[in-house]
């Protein structure tokens, strides 16, 4: 189960959000990329472990 944490990033010139959240059971980190530019049916586009090479705990991009 997913254990939702709320928005991280929007993008609105591409209609799409970056979303934390941690799969409960494990506490794994978790990305998913939603595109929302048809509202009545938003696509999960992809979903990916975050490397924390390029984030702060997972979940502020480092510059």
């Amino acid at each position: 189960m997913i254990n939702k944490r709320g928005k991280q990033e929007c993008f609105p010139d591409r209609e799409r959000i970056l979303i934390y959240s941690e799969i409960e059971e494990d506490g794994i980190p978790v990305h998913i990329v939603a595109d929302h530019s048809e509202p009545e049916e938003p696509v999960i586009v992809t979903s990916y472990v975050p490397d924390s090479r390029y984030w702060i705990k997972y979940q502020i991009r480092k510059k």
